[in-house]
């Protein structure tokens, strides 16, 4: 979910500075040699970990979906997508999906992103905090969307209630 996404995110983010922190700590006091050298590599290495950790971490404690009678809106990040209803068109909960249904690449509890394949429907990108069974799939004009409600039964409901009554 979330909340153990958000803690990972952060942890991770806390516990890499720290450690460079200390290494920078080192590097201050510490005479030109290899083993200082090889601080700095592993400090400068880190750089990019940190700036993905506090990216998907940003992503992730600004997610939310909201379904009104007129449109999806998807935020994530600093992304918002606004799907009018109209443009809406087939939705699939992810544990109704036969096979394997995540993004390639690194996932992990609480942030499911990244880009993935439907089967034969095609490519698939999950903005999501949960696996297969907490997803649900959207078609819209740019493709296919996965994101994960807070309950994916109710969410569907209360999409096809809302797109029965109309635009």
């Amino acid at each position: 979910n979330k909340a153990t996404g958000l803690a990972i995110g952060l942890g991770g983010f806390a516990l890499i500075a720290a450690l460079d922190v200390f290494f920078l700590a080192l590097l201050r006091t510490a005479p030109p040699s290899l083993l200082s050298f090889l601080w700095l590599c592993v400090i400068l290495a880190s750089l990019p970990l940190l700036a993905w950790l506090a990216y998907r971490s940003y992503g992730l404690a600004r997610a939310r979906y909201v379904v009104s009678r007129n449109a999806l809106v998807v935020e994530w990040g600093a992304r918002r997508e606004v799907i009018p209803m109209r443009r809406v068109g087939r939705l699939h909960a992810g544990a109704d999906v036969e096979g394997n249904l995540r993004p390639r690449g690194i996932t992990g509890p609480g942030g499911v992103v990244g880009w993935g394949r439907l089967g034969d429907e095609g490519e698939v990108e999950f903005l999501a905090t949960s696996g297969k069974t907490g997803l649900v799939l959207i078609q819209y004009p740019a493709g296919w969307l996965a994101i994960s409600p807070r309950d994916p039964q109710q969410f569907l409901e209360t999409f096809r209630q809302f797109r029965a009554e109309g635009i």
